[in-house]
């Protein structure tokens, strides 16, 4: 498996691409400040045969992980800055 990040704009945008010989995924996420924080969008996609064959029971599980990983994201970010190094 092959990945890289394909996108990064500090404080806007993130993104990743992989390849496998099974299919090929690209994962970003896009960041906008807003009164009291900032919003976080998740987007996904994938290809290739094997995502194909596995895509259906794949996709609840994906949006169950995405959803922990965010509200994951808002408790860290909510205990404010890591103290310095």
């Amino acid at each position: 498996m092959t990945s890289e990040v394909t996108e990064y704009a500090h404080g806007e945008r993130l993104a990743w691409s992989a390849k496998s010989l099974a299919g090929s995924g690209h994962h970003g996420w896009v960041l906008r400040a807003q009164s009291g924080g900032t919003f976080v969008r998740t987007e996904e996609t994938q290809g290739g045969l094997g995502m194909r064959l596995i895509g259906p029971g794949l996709r609840p599980l994906m949006v169950r992980l995405h959803q922990r990983w965010l509200e994951g994201l808002s408790k860290v970010a909510s205990a404010g800055a890591p103290p310095p190094p």
